[in-house]
């Protein structure tokens, strides 16, 4: 999800053959932790309870996601973050069960994956002040702000993984002349967060489609973020792209883990809907709660074939109370709407089949 889930929570994301089943289910502990980003379905504390209530519930995993916007002045002077800001980390601190894994993700890069982040002070996506409005990526006041700002949540949270920029390979696609000042900016964060948390694995996360898109220009992006990757992290959404849930394997991945063969992978962001996704979006998606079942299972069993190391899948909920109190209206409804119906959980909270083999999965453990 983008920049309005953010903005309400400071008011209070085809390829080979099928995989066949089995009829015996896996009973060895997974490596992977599995997990939610912490977005609630409303605007309300009962929202955010229930979410809280799910994570400790149904996973060992949470994302600490930030996509609204960067407290520049504050990073970049060490003030006091805005009180929004400072009411997310604590609740983020004391609701999350000990024991969970955690991963915080960032970004230097605005919602729309255009240019620099917009600014944050009491919510979300507000325009760039002076002299933040003209500043390219690798200005030394970005370099020293954004740093200060990932340090400054990483002291907060003790992450146990960081994204330092969300799907950066989009920025490439659709600011190419601002691609090679990111990346300056990319090798200087990777470079310093990894000489202060040597323990801790740094990386972008990678937008999988857009690769699969356009595997001539976006492979070059892969191997240009590579250097600055310690996990090799995509969001996936496949229903998007109208790929079959059954067509979810390895292979659907290798457009981006090619390129680092030897590097853990994990899957930073995905989900499927339960329902169709219909208007406001330009077209019209099948499907039911049972491709989203098949699309849950074939994940987390492709996640275990590659060893990898988390899976977050982004909405515990479908958001029908923030779609129809505010989405709806947003210059960006078409977008919002194509992530309205992926809960694991229905509008109404009643369980999804695609929860039975998560639940599966969790409780086989974690070694």
């Amino acid at each position: 999800m983008r920049r309005s889930i953010p903005t309400v929570l400071a008011s209070l994301a085809v390829i080979s053959a099928c995989r066949t089943t089995t009829t015996e289910p896996n009973t060895e502990p997974r490596r992977f932790a599995l997990g939610f980003t912490e977005f609630p379905y409303a605007g309300t504390l009962t929202a955010v309870q229930n979410t809280y209530a799910v994570l400790a519930r149904d996973a060992d995993f949470v994302n600490h996601h930030f996509d609204g916007g960067v407290p520049w002045n504050e990073a970049l002077d060490n003030l006091p973050f805005p009180a929004a800001i400072e009411g997310d980390l604590a609740r983020m601190k004391a609701d999350i069960p000990a024991g969970h894994v955690r991963l915080i993700s960032v970004t230097p890069v605005n919602f729309l994956r255009t240019g620099l982040a917009d600014y944050r002070r009491s919510s979300t996506g507000q325009p760039l002040p002076a002299p933040w409005d003209t500043a390219s990526f690798d200005n030394p006041r970005v370099k020293q702000a954004f740093l200060a700002y990932c340090r400054r949540l990483i002291d907060r949270l003790q992450p146990d993984y960081f994204v330092y920029t969300i799907e950066a390979n989009i920025l490439a696609d659709k600011a190419p002349a601002k691609w090679p000042a990111y990346l300056r900016l990319a090798e200087h964060l990777h470079r310093e967060l990894k000489l202060a948390y040597p323990a801790l694995a740094v990386f972008p996360s990678i937008q999988l489609e857009l690769v699969r898109d356009q595997p001539g220009p976006q492979g070059t992006v892969v191997a240009d973020l590579v250097p600055y990757a310690d996990v090799i992290a995509v969001s996936s959404y496949p229903y998007a792209s109208q790929v079959d849930p059954s067509r979810i394997n390895r292979a659907y991945y290798e457009p981006v883990t090619k390129f680092a063969p030897g590097k853990p992978f994990a899957i930073a962001e995905t989900a499927w809907p339960a329902e169709p996704v219909t208007a406001p979006y330009p077209i019209v998606i099948a499907s039911d709660p049972d491709r989203q079942r098949r699309y849950v299972e074939n994940l987390l069993a492709t996640v275990e074939e590659m060893n990898g190391v988390f899976v977050d899948y982004f909405f515990t909920r479908d958001y029908d109370d923030f779609w129809e109190s505010t989405f709806q209206f947003d210059p960006q409804a078409p977008l919002f709407r194509i992530w309205k119906d992926t809960g694991l959980y229905a509008g109404d909270g009643s369980p999804r089949p695609a929860l039975t083999p998560w639940r599966q999965a969790l409780a086989r453990g974690r070694r």
